[in-house]
């Protein structure tokens, strides 16, 4: 008996050291996951481990290591699209496409990218017009389109495919951080990207700051200053930065509110003179600087404003550039105090063409998002099929309200409460977030809620139970609760009572 069992051993060292190493199929060479395989195919297979003791026949594994690249990437998705799996399972060749598009970006085919792209939603034949399969590989179509056009150097219509993506899944949070990226500074702000700041704010108040730089791209400082206001009225005194209240003083004199922006700047000094005083960190000592920078900015508005245009251009020329300052400020001002210039005062940062200024700006943007960095992030568009059942398991809490279990007992006396959703994650989580907050809402009696900053995932977020106008909080930072449970109620249905 013994010998019979080292036998066996033997034979199978030695058929385990004589198995060669399989290629990795097409499957994982396109998008590093495996085939996959249906309930036959498992049986059949599990059926061949069995009989030859594990040796044979176990499956392939996922591995992103072995995905291949461009061309070589692109060449390994159309196998895989075309082998069986490929062809009879819907999620499994949407998948496949959308690493393809990716893989034909990276080898510079651009239009045949475009083309997997816009091949969606009707390449996810009978999942098309599921809801889970429109809010996942759907969009991660869009994105890649948006993508594409990005690097064919077509802003426009790159920010319009974003936007379309933003309004597909208005509640995604992970998804419209993402339409970010997409968006062009130098392109007047649309009806439809206003209505992406509008909601998207809500859901993450310090989004507020993109959106008021986007403003002062369009010139327009007096509504940048109001988006400043807006989220300093969501923060706590000890949280209001002397750096954003320096901002708000600048973008006040530039909207010719001069006497509010010397108010707020004056503010914005004896916290910073504070600080100063205090803060060791190189990144506490930083923030400081950077404030100093806009409040010395300041100054030269103001003299501009007052017809001191001398004065106004020395202290402006006196630093080579105004890196803690945004953009469109500096060229602005500088365009003013070119005017009537002599040569003698065209030094230093007035030296710079105010044109050129905001097209380098403009230029960089876009190489980050198109450059080698970029290329590799790629991937991670490819969001995961959002199935039913991320939301079935959630229905039942989701919908307690009487004794929430997404809500701990409040231990503090900061403003809201904590709402942290557990048992699920992702979109679906971050969904009901926003149902139960809604929820709460409507059980105490009120007709809204708010969120308030500073969000660290999308399963948490600290909320205010209140109807619009009971406190400081801007009408724009309230979701209405009835029209959240309208939205989202139906992706939450509860289970039958037993």
């Amino acid at each position: 008996m013994g010998r019979t069992i080292v036998l066996s051993a033997a034979v199978c060292a030695i058929a385990i050291a004589s198995t060669p190493a399989h290629a990795a199929s097409d499957y994982v060479q396109c998008d590093g996951q495996a085939k996959g395989m249906d309930f036959a195919e498992g049986l059949a297979r599990f059926t061949v481990i069995l009989g030859s003791l594990g040796l044979f026949g176990s499956s392939e594994q996922d591995n992103v290591a072995e995905r291949r690249f461009g061309t070589e990437g692109a060449d390994a998705c159309t196998r895989a699209v075309d082998d069986g799996r490929g062809k009879a399972n819907d999620l499994r060749r949407s998948r496949l496409l959308l690493a393809r598009a990716i893989h034909q970006i990276e080898a510079k085919n651009l239009d045949a990218a475009l083309a997997d792209a816009r091949s969606f939603p009707a390449a996810g034949g009978e999942k098309a017009g599921d809801a889970g399969f429109q809010r996942s590989f759907a969009l991660s179509a869009l994105e890649l389109e948006a993508a594409v056009l990005l690097r064919q150097g077509k802003g426009a219509e790159a920010e319009a495919a974003a936007l379309k993506m933003a309004a597909a899944s208005p509640f995604d949070l992970a998804n419209l951080v993402r339409v970010t990226f997409y968006l062009d500074k130098s392109l007047p702000l649309s009806a439809a990207k206003r209505a992406y700041f509008a909601n998207v704010i809500r859901l993450m108040p310090e989004l507020r700051l993109t959106w008021a730089d986007a403003l002062r791209w369009q010139g327009d400082y007096g509504a940048a200053a109001d988006e400043g206001a807006a989220l300093m009225a969501m923060l706590e005194a000890k949280e209001a930065q002397p750096q954003l209240v320096a901002q708000q003083a600048v973008d006040l004199h530039m909207a010719g509110r001069g006497a509010e922006g010397d108010a707020l700047a004056a503010k914005a000094r004896a916290d910073n003179d504070v600080r100063a005083a205090s803060e060791t960190t190189d990144a506490a000592k930083a923030a400081i600087t950077r404030t100093d920078d806009l409040l010395a900015f300041a100054k030269v508005i103001a003299a501009m404003k007052a017809g001191q245009m001398a004065d106004a251009r020395r202290m402006f020329a006196a630093r080579e550039r105004w890196l803690s300052v945004p953009v469109p400020m500096v060229a602005d001002v500088a365009a003013k105090l070119r005017v009537g210039a002599t040569s003698a005062e065209l030094t230093g940062a007035l030296a710079r063409d105010p044109v050129t200024l905001r097209a380098e700006a403009l230029a960089g943007e876009r190489t980050r998002r198109t450059n080698d960095d970029a290329l590799k992030a790629l991937y991670r568009i490819i969001r995961p099929y959002l199935s039913p059942g991320s939301y079935a398991s959630l229905a039942k809490p989701v919908n307690e309200t009487a004794k929430s279990k997404f809500m701990p007992v409040k231990q503090d006396t900061l403003p809201g409460e904590t709402v942290r959703v557990i048992g699920g994650g992702g979109v679906a989580a971050g969904e009901a977030l926003l149902l139960h907050s809604a929820l709460i809402a409507k059980s105490r009696g009120k007709t809204a809620f708010a969120i308030v900053p500073f969000r660290t995932n999308l399963a948490t977020a600290r909320v205010l139970f209140e109807n619009p106008g009971a406190s400081k909080l801007p009408a724009s930072a309230y979701f209405a609760a009835d029209a959240v449970v309208t939205a989202l109620g139906p992706r939450f249905v509860p289970p039958p009572s037993k």
